[in-house]
């Protein structure tokens, strides 16, 4: 059967009074370390970027520096958990991550 749109409703919270986690955040108070990837079906390509509160985002062009990245073949890990136990190896915990 087709679904249902969603409607508002007068109870409902205003988008604004919500805290989701993608609201935005305070600016960086320090450097941050944030994982990025593409993940497919055969290989997941990783990169971490340093960000701190200096850097200043461009049009086409991430801010921050490339500190890593690495592709894997996904065929040679039991579970994507372990590609990134494998990637994340002798870095920071990410403060955020976009896959």
């Amino acid at each position: 059967p087709p679904m249902t749109p969603l409607r508002a409703s007068a109870s409902a919270p205003s988008h604004r009074a919500c805290r989701s986690p993608l609201a935005p955040r305070p600016l960086l108070m320090a450097s941050s370390l944030v994982l990025v990837g593409d993940i497919g079906g055969t290989n997941s390509r990783l990169q971490a970027y340093e960000i701190s509160p200096d850097d200043k985002h461009t049009t086409g062009c991430a801010p921050g520096k490339i500190i890593k990245e690495q592709q894997f073949l996904n065929g040679d890990f039991k579970a994507f958990d372990d590609v990134l136990r494998a990637f994340l190896a002798g870095l920071a915990p990410p403060s955020a991550a976009c896959l």
